[in-house]
């Protein structure tokens, strides 16, 4: 019973981490005019900064990283949003490659010769 409500109380951090840093990412880029303030526009910005802060607690959680570090990579996460996300789609498509043995330079040839039909 201990563990259920220790990982239900990390989950409820995770979730007001993740959205205070989200909003105060959103209130940054309006007010830098990257945004504008908007509803739409608040919500998707919570929820992308939520995804990538479970990620970032998920793969922390995963390579056994200390607690303290845990949020500080969480909260990391939710600032950056699709920033995160974008950056582990290319950390996850390196790996993959690697690990496959596919030829960047061969998937690059195959895209530009299908560009030009």
């Amino acid at each position: 019973m201990q563990a259920k409500f220790e990982t239900l109380l990390e989950h409820i951090h995770l979730f007001f981490i993740s959205l205070i840093f989200g909003f105060a990412s959103f209130l940054y880029k309006v007010r830098e005019g990257k945004a504008t303030f908007n509803g739409f526009n608040a919500f998707s910005e919570i929820s992308f900064s939520l995804v990538s802060a479970y990620l970032a607690f998920r793969l922390a959680s995963y390579f056994e990283v200390k607690e303290d570090l845990i949020w500080v990579f969480t909260g990391i996460a939710a600032w950056s949003g699709t920033r995160f996300l974008i950056k582990m789609e290319d950390i996850l498509d390196k790996y993959i490659n690697k690990r496959f043995d596919i030829d960047a330079d061969k998937k690059e040839d195959k895209s530009s010769s299908d560009k030009k039909e």
